[in-house]
């Protein structure tokens, strides 16, 4: 079955956490198969996040972030009336949302596309009627289930 990485690693942060006392036997074992399928690709998106946000944030980064903290400070002292903006410090605050607003555009666009990377997995169905149960029985909501459909199999 082909599915995106990030159902795959939504779907294990759901089915990892599950209480299966009420589940027949066979729909823990398909569970507990699925787990082990999810979470490689689950770590490895992890890791693949994480790489990217410190990758990231190099030395223009953190300069940014230094300029974001004295354009906090110049703001609050606005707020307090003890100080005026200057032509000089919105060119400022402009460029650093620009900055920002680039940054953001470029990371969500790689995250993105690692989401929407697709896997071949042999996951294991499970029945409806047996996911309804471990889903109430969890207090889990129906977007629980949305993020499971894939390895739902439908009853007749």
């Amino acid at each position: 079955m082909k599915i995106k990485t990030i159902q795959a690693v939504n779907a294990y942060n759901i089915i990892k956490d599950l209480k299966v006392a009420n589940l027949n036997e066979d729909d823990i074992i398909s569970l507990w198969n699925n787990i082990k399928l999810l979470r490689p690709v689950s770590d490895e998106y992890t890791k693949s996040v994480e790489e990217a946000k410190k990758s990231l944030q190099n030395d223009e980064y953190n300069a940014m972030v230094q300029r974001v903290r004295v354009a906090q400070d110049r703001e609050n002292k606005v707020k307090e009336g003890t100080y005026t903006m200057t032509e000089d410090d919105l060119k400022d605050t402009k460029e650093i949302n620009d900055y920002f607003a680039e940054f953001n555009k470029k990371g969500n666009e790689y995250f993105k596309t690692l989401e929407d990377a697709e896997i071949d997995i042999d996951i294991k169905q499970i029945s409806d009627k047996e996911l309804i149960k471990v889903i109430k029985e969890n207090d889990n909501v129906f977007d629980t289930m949305l993020k499971l459909d894939f390895m739902i199999k439908q009853s007749v």
